[in-house]
């Protein structure tokens, strides 16, 4: 009799089994998870493996579940951008202004191989001012009046305030930064290309891994009415300064034998830049003096809006410009 009910009990709980494994083959399995966890059923299933009759007020031996980890708190960071590839139709977002007749093909430029490694150990961009004491038009509630020509000492309110920023979001992506916070155009200001200049070659020579070397400057122009020009870019509500590329060369005499290979970095990072944020360059503006880039072949000079505009504009603008930047770097 009761090798009878064993195999009774056996095939019975084969048959459970195979009702179990269909309704999960099915999909079916989901809703009954709630009726295989009552105490009843586990009941049923301990008498059809052992012939013990377990009431439902008895505690069965169940795996215990270990809690969950908590989430680990990681300072959060900047996703790289992707990686910047371009065609020759993407030469037309870059739009020139050549004022030494060069007629450079901007597709070939475009095309070029340029071998940039911002993200790699050591400083890879200088960041500098040669018009450093540069400043905008006061915002409302500001405590700030600028010279009669919109320049100030106050490093918050001149381009040193633009670079900080730039070099924080260059850092952000990885991008180790030196920020030359030396004041160059004060108290000569017709000196200060000169100034710049032993600046550049002293960072390049102390850290041979720079490759970028951006001097920012503001642009000034009046209106008809006397009043500053604000370069302005808008999209979707939002302001930023239009940045204005110059690139030099050697047209106007002085030796600059690499003039092109700085314009293939630039033309990329305009068309890199378009493709951010249309209609927040200026035409590229290639001109016969050569603003020191003889000194690096990654060397760019940028004019960030001019002085018609704010210092909040000028500091949007410096956000696609970070990565523009990084995506210029493989």
């Amino acid at each position: 009799m009761d090798q009878e009910r064993r195999s009774l009990r056996l095939g019975a709980a084969v048959i459970v089994c195979a009702v179990v494994l269909r309704l999960a083959a099915t999909g079916f399995f989901s809703p009954l998870t709630r009726t295989l966890e009552r105490p009843q059923f586990l009941s049923l299933l301990t008498y059809l493996e052992t012939g013990r009759v377990v009431r439902p007020s008895q505690t069965l031996p169940t795996q215990e579940t270990e809690p969950a980890a908590s989430a680990a708190t990681t300072q959060a960071t900047v996703p790289p951008p992707t990686a910047a590839v371009f065609f020759p139709e993407d030469a037309d977002r870059v739009e020139l202004q050549d004022e030494i007749g060069a007629a450079p093909d901007l597709a070939a430029l475009l095309t070029a191989p340029l071998t940039l490694t911002l993200t790699a150990p050591g400083p890879r961009v200088l960041i500098l001012h040669t018009h450093t004491t540069e400043s905008y038009t006061p915002e409302p509630g500001w405590e700030y009046t600028p010279s009669s020509d919109y320049h100030s000492l106050e490093e918050q309110y001149n381009m040193l305030a633009v670079g900080d920023y730039l070099a924080e979001l260059l850092e952000g992506y990885g991008i180790q930064v030196l920020h030359d916070r030396s004041v160059h155009d004060y108290p000569s200001y017709n000196g200060s290309y000169e100034d710049a200049r032993t600046a550049i070659e002293g960072y390049l020579a102390q850290y041979p891994t720079i490759q970028v070397v951006l001097d920012l400057h503001r642009d000034a122009a009046e209106n008809s009415d006397g009043t500053q020009v604000a370069h302005i870019a808008q999209r979707a509500g939002a302001q930023a300064a239009r940045l204005m590329l110059v690139m030099g060369s050697d047209a106007g005499g002085l030796e600059y034998p690499a003039w092109r290979e700085n314009l293939t970095l630039a033309v990329k990072l305009q068309a890199a830049l378009e493709g951010i944020w249309p209609g927040l360059c200026r035409p590229l503006d290639l001109c016969a003096q050569r603003f020191n880039q003889d000194l690096s072949p990654g060397a760019l000079l940028i004019e960030v809006g001019g002085a018609g505009n704010t210092l909040a504009q000028a500091l949007a603008a410096m956000e696609p410009l970070a990565q523009a930047l990084s995506a210029l770097s493989s």
